[in-house]
């Protein structure tokens, strides 16, 4: 496995949504709802996210979003597939699942759509459970299955 050191996690900028969205396309098959450069800034600004960053280019991010009550929802995982199979998503996912600790959170969801086997198979890993799934889901019409973490445990 190459060296997961060579990449860092760090807050995104705005200057980053150029190369997110890039990403995002890449990914386009395994998420929901698309964004625009301009969508991306926008939603920043009330929700979280992370960049993975290898040698001075974005190879990875996340986004969290609040939806209250104590619940959180990742957003749009995304690794380049050139670097994918190197911890990155589950830098990413650790990102994420920690921010919600720290404020507070007592549970995240993940949505993944039904055929991302590998994405499925990381958030078992990272002690997401299966709770249900979503029929004909986001714009694309394809069906979720619905994860959960529980920042306390339970």
């Amino acid at each position: 496995m190459p060296d997961q050191l060579t990449f860092k996690i760090r807050p995104f900028q705005k200057t980053d949504a150029k190369a997110c969205v890039k990403l995002i396309n890449l990914n386009q098959k395994d998420l929901g709802d698309l964004y625009s450069e301009q969508s991306l800034i926008e939603t920043s600004l009330h929700s979280k996210f992370w960049v993975a960053e290898k040698n001075h280019t974005i190879v990875g991010m996340i986004g969290f979003s609040n939806l209250k009550n104590g619940i959180g929802m990742t957003v749009s995982l995304s690794v380049h597939p050139e670097y994918k199979k190197q911890g990155i998503g589950r830098r990413l996912l650790q990102a994420a699942k920690n921010y919600a600790r720290k404020q507070g959170f007592r549970k995240v969801l993940a949505l993944i759509h039904a055929q991302n086997k590998p994405m499925m198979i990381l958030a078992i890993k990272e002690d997401f459970i299966p709770e249900g799934s979503l029929k004909n889901h986001f714009r694309t019409g394809q069906d979720v299955i619905y994860f959960s973490f529980f920042c306390n445990g339970n």
